[in-house]
This record gives C-alpha cells, sequence and structure tokens, in this order.
C-alpha cells in the first residue's frame, strides 16, 4: 500500500515539475515575444512623418493652402515625435500646428496664428536637438513680414516645458531692419548682425537660450535678487536693447494696465513694469520691480555683496520721509525704496539702470 502511495506522489512530483518546466518556458516565449514585438514595432522619425502625411488629418488640413513645411520633432525625447505643420493659409495668415500621435492616431495638440495686415509667411530654419545626452529637440523656424515700405523678421524656437508639460514658444527674437542674421545648426547658434557690424549669439542649449559666454541671455536683474523679490522679469528673453513693443511682445502674462508713469508709456505687470523711455541706442532707459516678497536691508546686503546705506529723506513733493538708497554693480546702477532705514526695513520699489 505504502509503494502505491510513494508512486503516486512520485508521479504527482514530477508531473508537477514538468508543468513548472513549461509554464517557465512559455512565459520566457511570452517575453522574448514581447520584447521582440517591441522592437519590431519601433520606427525612426523619417517613418512617423511618411505614415502621417498619409492621414486624412493631414490630407484635410493641407487641401488648398500653402504648406510651407512639415517637420518631425522628438520634443519630449520618448522616440515618438511630434509633427509640427507650418502653413501659410493666405497672404495675411500663416499658421503652426503641432500633432501628437496617441491612442494610435494623430491628434492636433496646439495651434498658434501669425497675422499681418499685409503679407506674412513662415519658413522652417531647422531641428535643434538638446546636448544632454536625451533625444530632446526643439523647432526653430522664421517669420517674416512685409510692412508698407520694409520686411521684418523673426526667430522663433518651439520647446517642451517639463514644468507646464506642453509644447511652448521658448522665444521670439525679433531683428530691427536693419539686422541680418546666419544659423549654424551644428552648433545651434544663431548670430544677428547689426548694422554697424555688432553681434549677438543666442545659442540654444538644453530648453534655454545662452549667449557665447555660455550665460542665459535675458537676463535683466540679478538672478538671486529676482527670486528673491519673486518677479518674472527674467523669465522672457527680454534683452537691453529691445524697443518696448518688441520687449511688450515677448512679456507671456496678463498686462495689468498701460499708462502714463514720470512721463513715458509705461506696461505694468504682477511684478515689473517697463517703460517706453529710450537711451540713445534704442533700449529701454530702466526697469522697474514692485516686490511679491519681503525682503530686507539686511538681506539685500548679502545679495549684493555690500553694506546697502539707507537714507532718510523729506519728500516735499509726495510729502512725509522717503527712505532710498543706490547700490552700483558691474552690470548697473540700483536704486531701491524702503519703508524705514533700519536693518529690518522692508524693500518696496526697485529701480535698475542697466550700463
Amino acid at each position: 500500500m505504502f509503494k502505491k502511495i510513494f508512486s503516486v506522489l512520485a508521479l504527482s512530483f514530477l508531473l508537477v515539475g514538468c508543468a513548472n518546466e513549461n509554464a517557465k518556458v512559455n512565459t520566457e516565449e511570452t517575453t522574448q515575444k514581447e520584447i521582440t514585438e517591441e522592437v519590431i514595432e519601433k520606427k525612426t522619425a523619417q517613418q512617423y512623418l511618411a505614415e502621417f502625411e498619409k492621414t486624412a488629418v493631414y490630407q484635410d488640413r493641407v487641401r488648398g493652402i500653402d504648406s510651407s513645411f512639415l517637420e518631425s520633432i522628438d520634443f519630449e525625447g520618448d522616440e515618438v515625435p511630434e509633427m509640427i505643420l507650418g502653413s501659410n493659409n493666405d497672404t495675411k495668415n500663416s499658421n503652426v500646428t503641432i500633432y501628437k500621435f496617441e491612442n494610435d492616431q494623430w491628434i492636433e495638440d496646439i495651434s498658434k496664428n501669425y497675422e499681418s495686415n499685409i503679407h506674412i509667411y513662415l519658413e522652417s530654419i531647422g531641428k535643434l536637438p538638446y546636448g544632454d545626452g536625451t533625444l530632446k529637440e526643439a523647432l526653430a523656424f522664421e517669420i517674416i513680414e512685409a510692412h508698407a515700405s520694409t520686411m521684418s523678421q523673426s526667430l522663433s524656437i518651439l520647446n517642451y516645458n517639463e514644468t507646464a508639460q506642453s509644447i511652448e514658444e521658448l522665444v521670439e527674437i525679433e531683428l530691427q531692419s536693419t539686422e541680418t542674421y546666419s544659423v549654424n545648426l551644428e552648433e545651434n547658434n544663431f548670430i544677428v548682425t547689426a548694422e554697424n557690424g555688432l553681434t549677438q549669439n543666442y545659442i540654444f542649449k538644453n530648453g534655454e537660450i545662452v549667449d557665447s559666454s555660455g550665460k542665459r541671455v535675458g537676463i535683466i536683474i540679478n538672478e538671486k535678487l529676482a527670486e528673491l523679490v519673486g518677479t518674472t522679469i527674467n523669465d522672457y528673453y527680454i534683452n537691453f536693447t529691445d524697443f518696448y513693443y518688441t520687449a511688450q511682445r515677448k512679456i507671456k502674462e496678463n498686462l495689468i494696465a498701460e499708462e502714463y508713469y514720470e512721463g513715458a508709456m509705461c506696461s505694468f505687470y504682477e511684478t515689473f513694469f517697463l517703460c517706453e523711455s529710450h537711451k540713445e541706442s534704442g533700449g529701454m532707459h530702466a526697469y522697474y520691480i514692485t516686490p511679491k516678497n519681503k525682503v530686507t536691508v539686511d538681506e539685500l546686503t548679502s545679495i549684493f555683496n555690500q553694506t546697502v546705506e539707507v537714507v532718510g529723506w523729506e519728500n516735499e513733493m509726495e510729502g512725509g520721509y522717503s527712505y532710498t538708497a543706490e547700490v552700483m554693480t558691474d552690470s548697473g546702477l540700483y536704486s531701491l525704496e524702503f519703508d524705514g532705514d533700519s536693518p529690518e526695513s522692508v524693500l518696496e520699489f526697485i529701480a535698475y539702470v542697466p550700463n
């Protein structure tokens, strides 16, 4: 009897062992099959582009219009590129439309329109790859507009914003009528040349625009100071040589008011304002910051790495006393206003005049 039971148990273990081995083999075969299928399904950017051109979404969109460019750009670096269609709908309207591949179909994600009173058209400049080891890319294109007696050019760069998780315009570089530009796509470099021969380099580097020294373009005030007071003035790639309306077009936040301040037309935003007051070079004269955060005299001393000496004086024009300080730096002059003259006094206003 015991022999029979032992034989049955031995057979059971043998069958279980075989079943486990078969299951293991099947699992390995399934895994290998999934890996093989995944490899087979990977496509190149050109393959995605060719497939997109055959879709009804694309064919319907370009019917009857001038398609100026179609680019395959991997903004997120996930090896599934987005399609960017630049089109000139008519002489006065151009459009950039971004399509994403989701749930096995192409869908329209973002559309941006460009208008002109006379004539406007778009041209692609090319891909701008990141240099940080990822597969992420950006796209540069040109906006060309005809005016009554002149032509204007702007260089626009589309980039993926990690914080907002969306594709946005990183910067639009508007050329003055006497400026020209050249491009070195191998180095992601745009060289703008003024009539007097002076040049400005705009280099795309890992989602930012830097100059030839590697410093981010558009830093108006000290970066640590900007972070401390909570202003966004450094976020929009404004240049010291920008005209008032050029700078205004770059700012992507709500305009609270546009009115005169000390005799000049100014645009007021939440944490700063800028005014139409030009130097001989054509740039704005000063930049004004209205602090969002509470900042004391002592904190500014550490930011500027020099003593901030506050002076109290009788303000006959406004009445009462004003408390001010001036700090000269290598980049320019900071005129500061406080609510008192003690080390704990709070900053109320900044006027910055670059050198």
